[in-house]
């Protein structure tokens, strides 16, 4: 499945070789509006300790073909407005000063995001009765189920489409 212009997925790495169940480096790809790639958002830790975390931001093209890539969930669609598509920006930035004071994870920190982003932008939308924690078991089921064909390199990098969100 290509990837949507202005659509919001939950990208999920591999860690090990072999993979080791719920274990994955969490990001945010948000698609490009003409289609041609994109933002990846996610912090990484730069320390033995694990609390020295740093945003890492930035373009990203050719997502799918990244290196440790389990496969992407396709979580919403954002607004093609450019005041909307800017605030999804700033939104995701806006935890960037404050990483290690808030005690995340890359899983946590995308979580937090997210709730932040359902309030203030619309986006992700649940389906009724379903919630962050909902998404959180989704994906996470997703890339164990993928996971092995990761390890091999096998290609294309799957794209699932979140039934927890609308």
């Amino acid at each position: 499945m290509p990837l949507a212009p202005n659509n919001l997925y939950i990208a999920l790495f591999l860690r090990s070789d072999p993979p080791i169940s719920k274990n994955y480096h969490w990001a945010l790809y948000l698609h490009n509006p003409n289609g041609q790639g994109g933002t990846k958002y996610h912090i990484v830790n730069e320390g033995s300790t694990g609390s020295n975390w740093v945003a890492c931001h930035g373009p990203e093209v050719g997502i799918l073909k990244t290196f440790l890539l389990a496969g992407m969930t396709r979580i919403a669609t954002v607004p093609a407005d450019p005041a909307v598509l800017e605030k999804t920006d700033r939104l995701v930035r806006s935890f960037d000063g404050e990483l290690n004071e808030l005690g995340v994870t890359c899983r946590t920190w995308l979580l937090r995001v997210l709730e932040v982003l359902q309030g203030e932008v619309g986006v992700p939308r649940f389906v009724d009765g379903m919630d962050v924690g909902a998404l959180e078991r989704e994906t996470l089921a997703f890339g164990n189920m993928v996971a092995g064909e990761a390890a091999g390199n096998v290609q294309p990098r799957p794209v699932f489409e979140s039934l927890v969100c609308l």
